[in-house]
């Protein structure tokens, strides 16, 4: 069960990174480029994707 819980923490990590992308090149419903968020949604992403990968890998261990 951590195996798969890890595998949609990783997804859903990758989700926020892509989100990050469409942020920082204005293409949100606000239509302008916004940095603070671009930062922000990166952040979020990269820690979502470590604690997924992080539980991937000890449900793998044991």
């Amino acid at each position: 069960m951590r195996y798969f819980l890890g595998k949609l923490l990783e997804v859903a990590g990758m989700i926020l990174v892509g989100w990050a992308l469409f942020a920082g090149l204005g293409i949100t419903p606000s239509g302008h480029p916004d940095v603070a968020s671009e930062y922000l949604y990166l952040f979020l992403g990269s820690a979502v994707f470590t604690a997924g990968w992080l539980l991937e890998r000890s449900a793998r261990a044991s």
